[in-house]
């Protein structure tokens, strides 16, 4: 089968169904970043800090199931699976917003639980409208767009994110403060 180039509207689409990629990963990566720094200030157990933070892997194996198997079986206008994407996004943004205003594991562990949740339930619905949204033709490359939105961008968040943990003027590893940026810029510093 000879592959054929995308036409303007379909890059078009293509970029706009990766603008999401890029929020939730870069959310569920601040969230795996940078929660166990800043819960170690008022969470005394670095095996708490790690139970909270694995809670991820625990809303893995259940909240896409259930999201997945709903999104395949509702029909609204809007389709069945972009109500979950807009309904998730809220909830994953406020909750991320909040871990960063909490200061006890009482409601940390309710908020990361809530924040997990809204991603997992905008995530795997959100996926699907891949295959749903553009042409079988261009459909393989449509799922590969994801990689520079999401991975490429991931990885790179993760990078400075470890930079500026590190720099730190609470860290007792720098004594000096670097400037910080999600840029792979600062992976060199």
């Amino acid at each position: 089968m000879r592959e054929r180039g995308l036409r303007g509207g379909e890059k078009k689409a293509l970029a706009l169904l990766g603008l999401p990629t890029f929020g939730l990963a870069l959310a569920i990566t601040t969230v795996t970043t940078y929660l166990p720094v800043v819960a170690r200030s008022y969470v005394g157990s670095t095996v708490l800090i790690g139970v909270i933070v694995g809670m991820e892997g625990l809303m893995a194996l259940w909240v896409p199931l259930l999201a997945g198997s709903w999104s395949d079986r509702l029909r609204t206008r809007w389709g069945g699976r972009l109500r979950f994407l807009v309904v998730g996004t809220p909830v994953v943004a406020l909750a991320l917003l909040a871990i960063g205003l909490v200061r006890s594991v009482a409601v940390l562990v309710p908020v990361v639980a809530v924040f997990f949740a809204g991603y997992f339930l905008a995530y795997e619905p959100y996926r699907a409208l891949y295959p749903d949204t553009v042409d079988d033709v261009i459909a393989g490359r449509a799922q590969s767009t994801q990689a520079p939105y999401g991975a490429g961008r991931r990885r790179e968040w993760h990078c400075s994110a470890g930079a500026c943990s590190s720099a730190s003027p609470t860290s007792p590893r720098s004594p000096r403060r670097r400037p910080c940026s999600p840029w792979p810029s600062s992976c060199s510093s």
